[in-house]
């Protein structure tokens, strides 16, 4: 086994350490915060961000803020992560790997011979950083090539302990730097709570910025989403996700307390925006269910309006099309609701079956499916009654193809990222397109193993 260095710990290490205590403590405190802070609690070299702002409706209850309250939020966020442009060759950077926390770091040379502060780095703008210099796997190859090797002493006594790997690895990160002399877009961002700033995203010259707070002023341009309800939001270090109820009155399927009325989902309006490169300006219709807040968007893709991120004028057309898109949407969100009420009478005899033979086409991995079939287990997974269906003279309590699609985007809440979550979500709409083209005729979903 690799002989560690010794723990003796900084005072920033120290200072970290009681930061993220603070913050859970804060957080349990003060539940109804919305603005979350960033903690560092693994041994990843790049750094792990939980979500910066995080806003849901507590499930079986409706207790939502409208689109002025969020943007207020987002605008605090904004002014604390302060975010900038870095527009410098890679060439001018240089890569290093502490070796008392194993954070990969990256500094600029400066006209004195000196170096810039070092910006610890997201996982995205690692991988971001890595495919510019090197390629596709070069990311994954020098994280591995850091893990290996052993902690040896170096030939100067004043350094002490060095590890191999990370050593390596270092000097193939800034061997592969210098090779990338043009200037390059980078964009930085303060670490909130930790006094420092880090690498956000390496992106192209055409990439045009447009952040939680550009998407949440331009929903607030149409004059009826102002007066909506908005049930969840939420912004991590690469994407922000916000969902609008379009349906002023839908607290009416609430009684005193909170207490779901309706086994009816309330039509919803989503809208994203990605902040590194990696994604449009997109929004879309769909389902909302308040008793477990799951989300479930239109399976017809088709009906996503997107928008890339080019030219400064980006908001201007997104407000151009915001009240047709709007319109469609709310018009696509009718089908989905019967779609979904059709799919609370479709039996489904084997729902663990059904998804093995499902999955691919629908993109639901191994994985997913387990998660799936424990929320199907859950009782908070789904408000939509059991179905029972004749066998033999008897009356057999089966699971309708609503609740398995209630599970899927149940589970879907767990998912790491907003990409991850949307991309199960629309797994679910496309289980749900299958399964009534399958029962068109009988109502009942009979896929069975073979005896």
């Amino acid at each position: 086994m690799p002989e560690t260095p010794p723990q003796t710990a900084t005072p920033t290490t120290r200072t970290t350490e009681r930061a993220i205590v603070a913050r859970r403590q804060a957080r349990e405190l003060h539940a109804g915060d919305l603005i979350t802070t960033t903690t560092i609690t693994d041994e990843a070299q790049h750094l792990t961000i939980d979500s910066l702002l995080d806003y849901s409706t507590p499930r079986g209850a409706l207790e939502t803020l409208h689109l002025e309250e969020v943007f207020g939020h987002a605008d605090t966020l904004q002014t604390m992560l302060d975010p900038r442009d870095v527009v410098r060759p890679l060439a001018h950077g240089f890569f290093d790997i502490d070796d008392a926390s194993g954070k990969a770091m990256l500094s600029f040379e400066q006209p004195d011979g000196g170096l810039s502060d070092g910006l610890l780095m997201t996982h995205t703008a690692q991988r971001q950083l890595a495919n510019r210099i090197g390629g596709g796997g070069w990311h994954s190859a020098m994280t591995k090539l850091a893990e290996f090797g052993d902690w040896v002493e170096h030939p100067n006594p004043d350094i002490g302990l060095v590890h191999t790997g990370r050593a390596q690895a270092t000097t193939c990160w800034n061997h592969m730097l210098t090779g990338s002399v043009k200037p390059s877009y980078s964009r930085t961002i303060n670490v909130p709570g930790q006094g420092t700033r880090c690498l956000r995203s390496v992106h192209g010259n055409q990439y045009f910025a447009f952040d939680s707070v550009d998407l949440l002023q331009v929903l607030m341009e149409h004059a009826y989403l102002q007066g909506l309800p908005v049930a969840q939001c939420k912004v991590t270090d690469d994407s922000t996700l916000v969902t609008i109820l379009l349906d002023p009155e839908c607290t009416l399927r609430f009684q005193d307390g909170g207490h779901v009325m309706l086994n009816e989902p309330v039509p919803m309006l989503r809208a994203k925006t990605n902040s590194v490169g990696e994604g449009a300006v997109m929004l879309w219709g769909g389902l909302f269910d308040g008793f477990c807040t799951n989300a479930l968007p239109t399976w017809k893709p088709d009906l996503t309006f997107s928008w890339a991120h080019r030219g400064a004028n980006l908001a201007d057309r997104i407000v151009a099309q915001l009240t047709d898109a709007v319109d469609s949407v709310g018009v696509d969100c009718g089908g989905t609701l019967e779609g979904y009420k059709r799919a609370q009478d479709v039996a489904v005899l084997d729902a663990a079956f059904m998804l093995q033979q499902w999955a691919r086409p629908s993109n639901i991995t191994r994985a997913q499916r387990g998660a799936v079939m424990g929320a199907l287990a859950d009782p908070a997974s789904s408000n939509t009654p059991q179905l029972t269906t004749a066998d033999g003279g008897r009356q057999v309590p089966r699971t309708s193809l609503a609740r398995v699609v209630d599970a899927v985007t149940y589970a879907a809440q767990a998912e790491a990222t907003i990409d991850g979550q949307n991309r199960l979500e629309m797994a679910a709409a496309n289980l749900m397109s299958r399964g009534l083209e399958f029962s068109r005729s009988t109502g009942v979903i009979d896929m069975v193993p073979a005896a």
